[in-house]
């Protein structure tokens, strides 16, 4: 499974395994980036290890982390134990853009017969933006104790315009924002508008393309208002000055939503 971060690897993963054939046996899950050469070798090495199991399932996340000397034992422990006949076994790694590989990708695709899952980002399949979030708004309801039903006219628009740059994971993280700063039935298009932007200004890469010009010149000054306040540590004065408008202009802008 192939995906940028946050694009539903993990879930994908689960989904495979509930519906394997070895889903009422174990499920073990080894995260190439936390795990240390200590453990590393205790996987290897010891007869307790899951890697010595069968008929379990056994998903290797990050995978895109691997070193060549990591790499070399793991191939070893597939071809010399047959670990993929003995277990099923699932592999993600993450890509950036629109890459579509990663380290022991290309061995696993040939050299294992490995199936290639794509993890699209949300900005590749827009349309599942709102379907996913009823299902999460569902779930957020009966967690926070709300009765949100869904959003106002205009909100949805919003929600389907922003490109979504941590996909999945960040869509989760709005909708929690938005469900918990609602009072009444429908998330507001200003509440997600507001939300958005603080997504947007605090992105370590905000740039020029995360302001979406299709809105109107008002809220195209705003956004680029904001945008420059956060630059400039929220300071009004230096935010005015490189602006060239007067501190009474941004203050009016921005209390103007």
């Amino acid at each position: 499974i192939l995906g940028e971060p946050g694009s539903g690897k993990d879930a994908a993963a689960n989904s495979i395994y509930r519906m394997g054939y070895n889903k009422n046996r174990p499920f073990y899950t080894i995260d190439c980036e936390v795990v240390t050469p200590k453990e590393w070798t205790r996987f290897f090495e010891k007869s307790t290890s899951p890697l010595m199991e069968i008929n379990c399932t056994i998903y290797f996340k990050n995978i895109q982390v691997i070193d060549i000397n990591l790499e070399k034992k793991l191939r070893d422990m597939i071809e010399n134990t047959n670990l993929c006949r003995r277990n099923q076994v699932i592999f993600s790694g993450t890509v950036k853009g629109d890459s579509a590989e990663c380290m022991m990708s290309e061995y696993l695709l040939t050299k294992v017969n490995c199936i290639l899952l794509q993890a699209l980002p949300l900005r590749k399949r827009k349309s599942d933006v709102l379907n996913l979030s009823i299902i999460y708004l569902s779930a957020l309801n009966a967690e926070l104790g709300k009765q949100v039903i869904g959003f106002e006219n205009g909100a949805d628009e919003e929600m389907l315009q922003y490109s979504w740059p941590g996909n999945v994971t960040q869509l989760k993280r709005v909708l929690r924002e938005l469900v918990i700063g609602t009072d009444g039935n429908y998330i507001t298009r200003k509440s997600v508008k507001e939300c958005i932007s603080n997504e947007i200004f605090s992105s370590e890469e905000a740039n020029v393309s995360n302001i979406n010009l299709n809105q109107s010149l008002n809220d195209i000054t705003y956004d680029v208002i904001r945008r420059v306040m956060k630059e400039e540590g929220m300071n009004q004065k230096k935010a005015a000055d490189r602006l060239k408008v007067s501190r009474t202009t941004i203050w009016r802008i921005l209390n103007s939503r």
